[in-house]
């Protein structure tokens, strides 16, 4: 699997996006268990 969340995702969102009005680390979020979710679904279809 191509990783989907990088350091750079937390530092842009995480750290750089609370300058947007608060919704930075909302965004960095939705990244990570978004990314969470298909390492999930790919470990339940291959099983390894």
């Amino acid at each position: 699997m191509q990783p989907t969340v990088t350091a750079a995702t937390y530092w842009l969102w995480g750290v750089l996006g609370i300058l947007l009005c608060g919704v930075g680390p909302f965004i960095y979020m939705y990244k990570l268990l978004h990314a969470m979710n298909d390492l999930c679904a790919d470990y339940n279809q291959r099983g390894i």
